[in-house]
């Protein structure tokens, strides 16, 4: 339970912390530079500068392929499959 409520915690800084602001229209490039920094002072890891590159181009890697996914059109009234076979 400890673990939970460490989440609860840093949730509430982050909301009380974070701006009140409307969702643009244009989302803005993916930075994953600011996503490492600000991703590890949220979860209090520290990272090794020397691992600083090889972290952001996996996360450049991972964006990637998030885009392919997300990019892909759907119709509004497709349903989701019940079931998943490989």
């Amino acid at each position: 339970m400890r673990h939970e409520a460490c989440f609860v915690e840093r949730h509430q800084v982050v909301e009380a912390a974070a701006p009140r602001i409307a969702m643009p229209d244009e989302r803005s490039p993916f930075d994953p530079e600011l996503y490492a920094a600000a991703a590890s002072a949220l979860l209090d890891l520290h990272l090794d500068p020397t691992w600083m590159p090889a972290i952001t181009a996996n996360l450049r890697v991972l964006a990637a392929a998030a885009e392919l996914v997300s990019g892909f059109p759907l119709p509004d009234d497709l349903e989701a499959a019940p079931r998943f076979e490989a």
